[in-house]
């Protein structure tokens, strides 16, 4: 053992195809919910809610997963450039995360549910 922990447990590092397949899921879950969001219409409001909860979840579930590799890697060694890259991109797609309905009393009258 060299000294440092194992975060295997998450990703076995930043050529995991696991990593890989979960940043990009998040990117493109990123943009689904963005639309999602932009496009509500008067639905059945408990569908609306319920379909945004289950997306805000999964986001929330890969952006920490995702950055916390990324940070413990980059906690272990402030030189690793590599873990410096994908925190700041991490840093970047999940301060555009959309984790609440953006305008929603404004599109739908029967959103505004969420508001009061």
């Amino acid at each position: 053992m060299d000294g440092r922990w194992s975060l295997d447990a998450l990703y076995k590092g930043y050529d995991d195809p696991a990593f890989s397949a979960d940043a990009e899921r998040m990117k493109a879950l990123n943009a689904e919910y963005d639309a999602f969001s932009n496009n509500l219409s008067c639905g059945e409001p408990k569908e609306i809610l319920k379909q945004a909860l289950a997306m805000q979840e999964e986001l929330l579930a890969l952006m920490t997963r995702l950055y916390s590799f990324a940070g413990l890697r980059a906690a272990a060694d402030a030189r690793d450039e590599e873990s410096a890259a994908w925190s700041g991109r991490l840093l970047l797609l999940t301060a555009t995360l959309p984790l609440r309905m953006p305008a929603c009393a404004s599109l739908s009258p029967c959103c505004r549910i969420w508001t009061h």
